[in-house]
């Protein structure tokens, strides 16, 4: 059983990120090849997370050309709107990129695209990757993709507009959780918005608050009795405040007007402290273990990972081991996450923010008791996108719960 979570406040900004990088030693990659032997061109895909993205890659891929200016990298940084239907165009011409960084990695594996990691990257670098999250890349037992960046989801609440009624404490129950968002509803504010996260991640925070799982023991369990129970519970919760939320608002939305404090709770995240002082630099707000359906189950921390691969193309998997051994340094890699308010994937680099905010430690403490995806399973990827669309209907009281998670077990165990 997992043990229960202090709740944590979060005072301060997040300082940006450099683009500049220090030059590193040369590397030995998969098959114990040094790097300063091999020569070619690839590709690498990555994500953009912040305005800084582009100067931070290209300063790594300069830096990286100083040390290896035999091996040539086109990096390309794509905005997170546009990089899944950009990757799905790349996958569908067979013009795989050599190196990925996304939050999906099973379908890949599974159609035999992806490179066994430890033909890529050296055993030392293997082993300076968190062990938990490191697991959840595997498929069939063989490591196909590496953690990247993490943040772990759970409750945000507004102290001050507790304060008001009376609450000093954030919830912990369901129970708790429901008597405070009906009393900030009571006093004229809104109490709970169901749009602080994707519609899987506050889901995903109820089903396991409530014993349930996406799969269990190898199997999906989408609509047994917890999973609706929880859903019935989240709809529920929602519709206290269905007369003063925008249903039409997106999660950044959301976060905006949480941040001027008109809202008492939502889904938060580590990366919150960074993100809603953005918005509004005086803005006092907490973070806690989100709330259990009761005393018998822990409050729930929930992470959302994204991961870096290998595709399998013309070119030696050994080239895109050695950019990335070169950008998982930790004087590479940590100013980067810090700088987007993440969580780092190597202990490396967890070590090197830790002893720079002592505020990270307690993030990387939680990460390793939360719950996942379920993403080493080829058909997440396709009730994830489900979920998305059919979840926001049970919120908005458009359909019933228990025929939505009918549903997307059907879809989860399709062809099988």
């Amino acid at each position: 059983m997992r043990r229960p979570i202090a709740a944590l406040a979060l005072v301060g900004a997040v300082s940006l990120a450099s683009g500049s990088v220090a030059a590193q030693s040369p590397a030995v990659v998969g098959n114990d090849t040094a790097c300063d032997t091999l020569s070619g061109a690839i590709t690498a895909v990555f994500p953009e997370n912040s305005s800084t993205d582009r100067e931070f890659m290209d300063g790594v891929v300069a830096g990286f050309n100083a040390v290896y200016p035999n091996i040539q990298v086109d990096a390309q940084v794509i905005p997170w709107g546009d990089i899944r239907l950009r990757v799905d165009v790349l996958i569908a011409t067979n013009e795989y990129p050599d190196i990925l960084a996304l939050s999906a990695f099973s379908q890949y594996a599974a159609e035999g695209l992806l490179n066994p990691l430890d033909q890529v990257l050296s055993s030392a670098m293997l082993a300076d990757f968190d062990p938990v999250q490191l697991t959840d890349g595997q498929l069939d037992g063989v490591q196909v993709a590496v953690p990247w960046v993490a943040t772990v989801s759970m409750l945000a609440h507004n102290p001050a507009l507790l304060a008001q009624v009376g609450i000093t404490e954030p919830a912990t129950t369901w129970d708790e959780l429901r008597d405070a968002t009906q009393k900030i509803h009571d006093s004229g504010s809104i109490g709970y918005s169901t749009r602080g996260g994707t519609p899987d991640e506050a889901f995903s925070m109820v089903l396991f608050g409530n014993g349930g799982a996406w799969k269990t023991d190898g199997e999906w369990t989408i609509d047994t009795p917890q999973a609706v129970e929880a859903l019935t519970f989240l709809r529920d919760l929602g519709q206290i405040d269905a007369d003063r939320v925008n249903v039409s608002a997106t999660d950044e939305e959301t976060r905006q007007v949480f941040a001027q404090g008109r809202i008492g709770m939502i889904v938060g995240a580590n990366a919150y402290g960074a993100i809603l002082r953005g918005y509004n630099p005086e803005f006092e707000f907490g973070l806690s273990a989100y709330p259990s359906a009761d005393e018998t189950i822990p409050p729930v921390s929930f992470a959302i990972q994204d991961y870096v691969m290998s595709f399998k193309t013309d070119n030696d998997p050994r080239l895109a081991g050695c950019f990335l051994e070169y950008y998982f340094q930790p004087d590479t890699f940590a100013p980067y996450i810090t700088g987007i308010g993440g969580l780092p994937g190597t202990l490396s680099a967890q070590a090197m923010m830790a002893a720079a905010d002592p505020e990270i430690a307690p993030f990387t403490e939680m990460l390793h008791s939360s719950h996942f995806y379920p993403n080493s399973d080829p058909r997440w990827p396709v009730v994830q996108a489900k979920a998305r669309e059919t979840i926001p209907l049970v919120l908005d009281g458009q359909a019933d719960p228990q025929a939505v998670l009918t549903e997307l077990q059907a879809t989860a165990t399709e062809g099988r």
